[in-house]
């Protein structure tokens, strides 16, 4: 696990409790590990949002870095 990310076994609701990827600021080397962790997070957490809602929230994780290009 790496600084900054909170994950334990099981969360509040009883349901497995996932990380938050760390902010993504377009490095070359994170960019796998960083899809990984939204599509994770989507599959446990927001299954239920709407599409719209995913891309908006994996966007608030772009940011910084030759991501604001």
């Amino acid at each position: 696990m790496m600084e900054g990310e909170e994950a334990s076994e099981v969360g509040r609701e009883g349901g497995a409790k996932v990380a938050k990827p760390q902010i993504f600021d377009g490095t070359a080397v994170r960019v796998v590990g960083f899809i990984t962790a939204c599509k994770l997070y989507i599959r446990m957490k927001m299954r239920e949002e709407p599409v719209e809602g995913q891309v908006q929230w994996i966007l608030s994780y772009v940011q910084g870095g030759t991501a604001d290009v």
